[in-house]
Order: structure tokens, then C-alpha cells, then sequence
């Protein structure tokens, strides 16, 4: 159950703390809105995918857990250029400091925060093959490859609107999943967080 409560902290701090969207926000993106309602039924099935069943019944196995954290360390590596490479295709500054603040939220806080569960994870690994190096290990699997590839390509080849277009649903689904969870009593969550976060 403890690996399932971090994984909840850890998807609620993050997307809940990077990106502030308030409701008034959201209401103003039409054109945002009718784009999900286009494709409703995949967003859905994101929402109700069998990962964030399990995340929230507490059920989640640590294999499930440590390979999503490897997967989106990896992403996140690859999301970094991509956020460096589509400033450079803005001159609005406004637009250009969102980023760099995004950039700087990603490595600096994001990053840092999945070593922190790495460690924990490998300082608590009881079998002697758990070493702390095997957690360290990103290797992408077919769908992370193929999307960071699509996101580097986009940022590469694509105007500014089609790279903000393949970079917004990640953190929009990131958002309704952390205020799904957010929801659940998570028991304990103050000390963990203070274990984890702030010692």
C-alpha cells in the first residue's frame, strides 16, 4: 500500500504544484475544451486506465511503480529539450519565461524529486538484485520512444501553435488524474510527505 501513496503524493505535488491551472483558467480554453470533447472517449480511458485504478485502490505493484518512474525520468529528460527547442520558436518574452520556468520546474523540481523516490526505493529494496544502480536504469519502452521522439520532431520541424498543441494534453491529463487522486484519503500523507520532500 506505501508504494501506491507515493505515487499519489508524488503525481498530486507535481502537477498540482507546476501547473496552477484555476478554474477561470480552464473555462477560457474553448477551443482547448472542444478538442477533448472531440476525443472524449480516449481521454476517458486515460483517466479509467488500469495504472491509475490500481494507484488509487492502493494495489499498485512496486514493479508497475518503479517502471513508471524510469519511463517519465526519461521523458522528462527528452521533455526538457523539447521546452528548450520551442523557445527558441516564440518572440513573444512572456511565452519565452513561461517555458524557461517550466524548464527550470521540470529538472530542478520534477527530476529531483523522482531521485528522491529512486533512493528511497532502492534504500528500502530487501533483495539483494534490487541494487541501487538497477534503479537508475532508464531504458524507454516503444510508447515513450515513440512519443518523445514526436515531441522532439514537433519542436524541431513544427510551428510554435502544433508544439504547444502536442505538449498541452500531458499535463492536462496529469491535472484531472492528481485532482481525481487528490480526492482519496491518503492516510499518513503529512509525514510522508515530510520524510520524502523536506528532511
Amino acid at each position: 500500500m506505501w508504494i501506491s501513496l507515493l505515487l499519489k503524493l508524488y503525481t498530486v505535488k507535481v502537477y498540482l504544484s507546476s501547473y496552477r491551472y484555476s478554474e477561470n483558467n480552464m473555462t477560457k480554453l474553448t477551443f482547448a475544451d472542444t478538442l477533448k470533447q472531440y476525443s472524449i472517449d480516449i481521454w476517458q480511458k486515460i483517466l479509467s486506465h488500469r495504472f491509475i485504478m490500481e494507484l488509487s485502490s492502493d494495489i499498485l505493484p512496486l514493479n508497475k511503480f518503479v517502471f513508471y518512474l524510469r519511463q517519465d525520468h526519461y521523458f522528462l529528460e527528452e521533455f526538457s529539450r523539447f521546452l528548450q527547442s520551442a523557445k527558441q520558436k516564440t518572440s513573444d518574452n512572456k511565452m519565452k519565461e513561461w517555458l524557461h520556468s517550466l524548464y527550470l520546474s521540470t529538472i530542478n523540481f520534477e527530476m529531483e524529486m523522482q531521485k528522491q523516490l529512486l533512493n528511497s526505493l532502492a534504500a528500502s529494496a530487501s533483495s539483494p538484485s534490487n541494487t541501487t544502480a538497477s534503479y537508475y536504469e532508464f531504458f524507454p519502452c516503444r510508447t515513450t520512444l515513440e512519443y518523445t521522439s514526436y515531441l522532439i520532431n514537433t519542436s524541431s520541424t513544427g510551428t510554435f501553435s502544433e508544439i504547444v498543441s502536442v505538449m498541452a494534453p500531458c499535463p492536462w491529463t496529469y491535472l484531472e488524474i492528481a485532482q481525481k487522486l487528490s480526492k482519496i484519503p491518503i492516510r499518513n500523507l503529512q509525514e510522508l510527505a515530510a520524510v520524502l520532500f523536506f528532511r
